[in-house]
């Protein structure tokens, strides 16, 4: 039988935006049949006979549309995520879904009581390291402890602080490996600093979960070298996913993962022969349009990636510790 194709929407033109688009033009069984953006050079990026209009809403109610992306900055996704859920339209939005827990909120009911499937895009945990790494700590016992550091030196973003640009991932890596929500969420860290455009910042964050598990995290725009690692420990091992990495698990034996520095994690690494793991080479964003037409196709077979409760309290954690609240 041949399956007609998942006909997908993208609501921004942007760096993941233009990424969304070379992406699905890739995958065999869906295409982009709408653009909405404001470039007027939006024509030449994607493939002929898509749409393009500078008004999201008129995508809203077009007949030839089976699923909605968005690629915006943070404060647009809730209403469009809303819009989308009222027109009835799976829908898949970047991280962070939002940045006001009550929008977070307000999205869940809204998933909830009209049925219409939502996955939010927390990249790392379509990297197939990571799920690599969570097969085989189903074998290594419970998890002792959470290392997760994630940044680089860049610019200033105008739309979102270093916290909500870069926490939402570890955060996310953090919940979901433990597959529970933190008891306390607090920031034990912030170093402030200027880079270009305005504000840089390197925040340390701990998050306290059942059975005195920590997971210590590190993220911000001024780190001085590009780092995007995930470290578990239990009680013999360490597994640790470098996405940077050529080999990107490697599986360590007396290694301490909140030992792991930040600013040079190798002095410590170095000391620790590590065993590759080797892992399917997709690429994560592949693994999540995939997914998300898989569940466009089916949305009574949905993959496990679909759901907005993780990204609620991704939401909650960074709320708390960007306002100093009790979480």
């Amino acid at each position: 039988m041949v399956l007609s194709q998942i006909r997908l929407g993208l609501i921004g033109a942007g760096q993941w935006g233009r990424a969304y688009i070379r992406t699905i033009d890739q995958i065999p069984g869906v295409r982009l049949s709408w653009l909405c953006s404001s470039n007027p050079e939006s024509s030449n990026l994607v493939p002929e006979g898509c749409q393009i209009t500078g008004n999201w809403r008129s995508m809203m109610g077009s007949q030839d549309l089976d699923g909605i992306i968005i690629a915006t900055p943070p404060i647009l996704h809730a209403e469009m995520v809303l819009a989308s859920l009222e027109a009835g339209l799976p829908v898949m939005v970047e991280k962070p879904m939002t940045v006001k827990l009550e929008e977070a909120i307000e999205i869940r009911e809204a998933a909830l009581s009209s049925g219409v499937p939502v996955l939010v895009n927390h990249i790392h945990l379509f990297q197939p390291a990571y799920r690599r790494l969570k097969e085989l700590a189903r074998d290594l016992g419970p998890v002792k402890a959470v290392r997760s550091i994630g940044g680089q030196w860049v610019k200033a973003r105008p739309d979102v602080s270093p916290l909500w640009d870069y926490g939402p991932h570890d955060v996310a890596l953090s919940i979901d490996l433990m597959q529970h929500a933190p008891s306390v969420a607090k920031v034990t860290g912030l170093v402030e600093t200027s880079v270009e455009g305005g504000r840089g910042e390197t925040v340390n964050l701990d998050l306290e979960f059942p059975g005195a598990v920590v997971a210590s995290i590190t993220v911000g725009n001024a780190m001085p070298k590009k780092r995007r690692l995930f470290a578990a420990q239990f009680d013999e091992e360490a597994l640790l996913v470098d996405d940077l990495a050529e080999m990107k698990l490697s599986r360590y034996s007396g290694l301490c993962v909140h030992d792991i520095d930040h600013d040079s994690p190798e002095r410590l690494l170095k000391n620790h022969p590590a065993v590759h793991i080797p892992t399917e080479d997709t690429l994560p964003l592949t693994k999540a349009v995939v997914e998300f037409a898989e569940g466009v196709r089916d949305p009574f077979d949905l993959p496990s990636s679909f759901g907005v409760d993780l990204a609620v309290e991704v939401t909650r954690v960074l709320e708390a510790c960007e306002n100093d609240k009790e979480y």
